[in-house]
């Protein structure tokens, strides 16, 4: 028993020897507390609590720590030791001056009279960094000095000379440890650089630092070494490559930037990991910008194994976060309408034309507040440049005065604005905007460029947002000029089904200058109060503009735009039509006589003859409008706009107009067109051959091939996008020999991926799929099956009472019933409505004949899932077996259905 006992002892002691085999023991004599820090700063750090043992205090350092000096503190005052694996340092802190014993004496008492003169002589903030999260120390002793004395005189002195006096008490101590000595060296020198960098930091948005106290960063190439394990290594770095940006040290742009600041790290291995430590915190954090050309720029100073694996791993990080179709970058930045300080809304389309930094902010946030200063110097250095600046802030309602009091005491006023339900806000989770502050770069355009912006303080943001200006510079459009009114509010938007505002700009003493970042050359409305005027717009151009003189346009298209004013002036605003007025054919003979003049002056102008072209172009499509936009309005907004009543031969008068290709350029051509040609197909000169052919059938009745080309293209991608593919294919095939342009052949070849995926949408109701097994509710409360139709064909329209182009269709729903009556075929209208009796009375209202049902489960029902419904109304074709023929048909205001239709009946007789 005995035996085992000693064993176990000798165990025991055995384990604790390898544990603490070469730990470092400090022994403190005279305090009643003390604590051991090591020399990391952050997550690093680690702390050992001294514990009381005899008549002192004893503290185990494990031999890891005992690497570096350590920072002693005993009842509130503190020295750097060193304490090397294995050895005891004692040292009695009860006198003014501590005293030192046992290992490391000498070189203790050194660090102590350095300690004392150096770093506790003076506040400065290289103490400060070291001391703030020592909570042992008590508050008043850590004192900070004021940023705007740091460059006086005497605070220079001291700082610029502590370098030098620091190197003359280390020669003077005469220690005889050469290597620590060495060591030290190395350390007072980074100490110092640290010294001056931090108090760079602290002063630069506050005094004029004098230009020749940074002159230090010129000569520091980061040659040995020691600077790797240095604890404030990477902050000097960042304050260095600071003030190197300020004295201008070298020229860098936003991808080699990188580069260029590694190129100033003279040791190689301090270099790579300069370079991988910021690359890793950067793209982790979200810097991504730029992301795959900054890495390769860089990959050559990267030589180690781990560090190539580093910057694989970071470069697969960046492939994946550009691979990922949900982030924000290249889409609409998301709505908001926010307050500002005056109480009026602010919301993105006011600034399309210019650039936008977005700040997201709050005043109880240190970190955003820290960012003030910069954020003004941003402003201040790019004034007069294409970009906006907006800070949101996510303050609460309740501290609205708080708000702005500081925006008015920090000069942001003209920029600020509050998120009332902030975090909760859609614009907040869009973005992910959980921590503040957040910065955020929207393009002329309205779109994101960066959801994860570099903060002001970076100097790399003010470098990407002059690249992206000077090159906004060298492509942007500029309309400037002056108006009637004193103040207002200029507006160019690109004009179509979803008018687009491109760009806005306030006038101020009647004047203006609007930025835009036009793509494409087209025509743009330019609007002000109630006055707007189309105008041709090219990227790049520069166009002024001044409502006092007869001539409004200056600059490029000048006489083109000119003319155009004219026109618009004269003849935009006539032939409105009346609620009630009938579309005849003196209607149609009438705007057939208003285009031959706007025709003819065009023809007579001293325009060019492409000029000419584009004019003539632009007023056929206005009067192509005039003729069937109410029409195609009716079909839109079928429950406020009445479909007209249009007469026959209302469209003889428009039928061998001469069309050009430059009718593209009207906003809305393709569906005036295709009223046309339904226009044409009704008077008999267009006939439809088979079920195959109809879209190629429509095209020949357009005489000029190159808008026979854009008719045809524009239609499949409609079909396409619209999910209108039965037989598609064959369809395509039809019109393949009217496509000659290379890159609309691409697009053609490209089409059956997209057709594809078109069709995963209705993936459970492909033809032949039956449907019949379904039952709705009639309007007396009976229940309908589709099986109770077999033996006919089924045209299932599927709409709500609430859906205005539902409401559209149904004039010509009852149009096709007459004219197919006695055909196999049956009309049932299925609604999504909810609300059975909205529904009921909306039958009784519009005196609504035919097989009513409804489906008051709404998008819940499985039909509705079944025939992948996504939005009304949708039409579906069922065979006389309740089979799918068609899950998506065409709209029965398509005169195109009615052909098809006669085909399929035709053909079952």
């Amino acid at each position: 028993m005995i035996r085992k006992s000693i064993l176990w002892v000798a165990m025991f002691f055995a384990a604790c020897t390898e544990v603490w085999a070469e730990a470092g023991t400090i022994v403190v004599r005279g305090a009643e507390k003390a604590v051991v820090y090591n020399s990391l700063r952050g997550r690093g750090r680690a702390s050992f609590q001294a514990e009381v043992k005899g008549k002192g205090l004893v503290v185990n350092v494990p031999e890891e720590e005992c690497r570096d000096l350590l920072w002693l503190i005993a009842d509130g005052r503190s020295s750097w030791i060193r304490l090397q694996p294995g050895e005891t340092v004692s040292v009695n802190v009860s006198a003014e001056h501590w005293k030192f014993s046992g290992d490391e004496k000498k070189t203790n008492s050194y660090l102590y009279d350095w300690t004392q003169k150096f770093w506790l002589e003076k506040p400065n903030y290289l103490t400060g960094t070291v001391e703030m999260m020592f909570s042992e120390i008590p508050r008043e002793q850590k004192v900070w000095p004021e940023p705007s004395g740091l460059y006086r005189p005497e605070y220079r002195k001291w700082t610029e000379s502590w370098e030098r006096r620091a190197y003359d008490q280390l020669t003077t101590a005469k220690l005889r440890d050469e290597a620590f000595v060495a060591e030290q060296r190395e350390r007072i020198h980074y100490n110092w650089l640290e010294l001056q960098c931090l108090n760079f930091q602290m002063a630069q948005m506050q005094v004029e630092i004098p230009g020749e106290t940074l002159e230090f960063v010129r000569n520091e190439r980061f040659e040995h070494p020691g600077f790797m394990d240095y604890p404030g290594r990477d902050n000097v770095l960042r304050i260095y490559f600071d003030i190197a940006d300020k004295l201008h040290l070298f020229d860098y742009t936003s991808i080699d930037f990188l580069r260029r600041r590694a190129g100033r790290i003279a040791n190689p291995s301090l270099r790579e990991l300069y370079v991988l430590n910021t690359l890793q915190s950067d793209f982790d954090y979200g810097y991504l910008y730029q992301g795959e050309a900054i890495l390769e720029s860089v990959r050559d100073l990267v030589v180690s194994e781990k560090g190539k694996k580093i910057w694989e791993k970071c470069l697969e990080q960046y492939r994946a976060w550009q691979a990922d179709s949900q982030k924000p970058e290249g889409k609409a930045v998301a709505y908001f309408n926010f307050g500002d300080i005056d109480g009026k809304q602010v919301n993105p389309s006011m600034f399309k034309g210019k650039y936008l930094l977005i700040d997201v902010w709050a005043t109880w946030c240190g970190p955003c507040k820290a960012q003030i200063p910069y954020l003004k110097q941003l402003i201040r250095e790019l004034e007069g440049r294409d970009i906006a600046f907006l800070s949101i802030s996510a303050d609460k309602p309740e501290a609205r005065e708080t708000w702005k009091k500081m925006l008015e005491e920090s000069g942001l006023e003209e920029h600020g604005v509050m998120a009332p339900d902030a975090f909760n806000h859609k614009f907040f989770e869009r973005y992910g905007i959980r921590s503040i502050p957040r910065f955020l770069l929207v393009d002329p355009q309205g779109n994101v460029v960066i959801s994860k912006a570099r903060r002001p303080s970076d100097p790399v943001l003010k470098q990407q947002l002059t690249e992206l200006l000077d090159a906004y510079d060298a492509s942007k459009t500029v309309i400037s000029g002056r108006i009637k009114d004193a103040e207002s509010w200029m507006s160019l938007s690109k004009p179509g089904g979803w008018t687009v505002q491109m760009a806005s700009a306030a006038v101020t003493d009647h004047a203006f200058t609007m930025p835009a970042w036009i793509e494409t050359s087209a025509y743009y409305a330019l609007s002000h109060g109630m006055t707007y005027y189309y105008l041709w717009l090219t990227p790049g151009a520069r166009v002024g503009y001044d409502e006092q003189v007869p001539s409004r346009f200056s600059g490029d298209h000048a006489d083109m735009n000119n003319l155009m004013a004219v026109l618009i002036e004269k003849y935009a605003r006539t032939f409105i039509p009346s609620r009630n007025e009938v579309f005849d054919r003196s209607r149609g003979q009438r705007l057939r006589k208003q285009y031959d003049e706007i025709a003819r002056t065009i023809g007579l102008s001293a325009l060019s003859p492409d000029e000419k072209a584009l004019c003539v172009g632009y007023w056929q499509g206005d009067f192509l409008q005039k003729m069937y936009g109410s029409i195609i309005s009716a079909k839109v907004f079928g429950k406020a706009h009445k479909r007209p009543d249009v007469r026959k031969g209302y469209s003889d008068a428009i039928l061998d107009l001469d069309l050009l290709p430059e009718l593209v350029h009207h906003p809305q051509w393709f569906d005036l067109l295709q009223e046309w040609l339904y226009a044409k197909l009704d008077a008999g000169q267009i006939r439809i051959q088979n079920e195959r052919s109809w879209l190629a059938d429509l095209a020949h009745g357009i005489d000029n091939e190159e808008l026979r080309e854009s008719y045809v293209m524009e239609a499949i991608y409609w079909d396409v996008l619209r999910g209108y593919l039965y037989d598609i294919e064959n369809r395509i095939a039809n019109i393949r020999s009217l496509v000659k342009k290379a890159e609309n052949l691409e697009t053609l070849n490209e089409t059956p991926v997209r057709i594809a995926e078109a069709r995963k949408s209705f993936a459970d109701a492909m033809p032949g799929t039956d449907l019949s097994h379904y039952t709705f509710e009639d309007a007396q409360g009976k229940t309908v099956s589709l099986a109770d139709f077999k033996g006919k064909y089924v045209f299932i329209d599927m709409w709500s009472t609430g859906c205005n182009p539902c409401i559209g269709e149904i004039p010509y729903i009852r149009d096709l019933e007459k004219r197919l009556s006695g055909k196999p075929i049956v009309w049932v209208s299925i609604s999504l409505d909810l609300n059975k009796k909205v529904w009921l009375d909306f039958l009784q209202k519009n005196n609504m004949s035919g097989i009513q049902l409804i489906c008051d489960k709404g998008f819940k029902h499985p039909f509705i899932k079944q025939i992948g419904l996504s939005g009304i109304p949708q039409f579906l074709l069922l065979d006389k077996e309740g089979k799918v023929i068609d899950a998506n048909t065409l709209r029965p205001s398509n005169p195109v259905m009615g052909k098809l239709l006669e085909f399929i009946l035709n053909r079952s007789e």
